[in-house]
């Protein structure tokens, strides 16, 4: 038999979750065995950093670069010439 309960209108709750956030995490080593690449992974980095902008939202982005030691930096310095950052 149906209880008086089960005849009670309920109505659903949404939750909206993010769709578009994230965190980029751009590493770079910068000691002397990577200084020929250096130029190609910077200027990668940068056209990537600059492609993700552009499509999404809501995008936080760290930039590390490492010899010995890692230093967080912020974007500038990350794709200006690294190893002179790093100094």
């Amino acid at each position: 038999m149906p209880q008086k309960e089960d005849k009670r209108f309920r109505s659903w709750k949404e939750d909206h979750e993010p769709v578009a956030n994230a965190v980029i995490l751009y590493m770079m080593d910068v000691s002397g065995s990577m200084a020929r690449a250096e130029e190609i992974v910077r200027i990668e980095s940068f056209w990537i950093d600059t492609w993700l902008r552009r499509q999404y939202q809501g995008l936080e982005s760290r930039y590390i670069i490492h010899d010995a030691v890692a230093r967080e930096v912020d974007r500038e310095p990350s794709f200006a010439r690294a190893s002179r950052a790093a100094r």
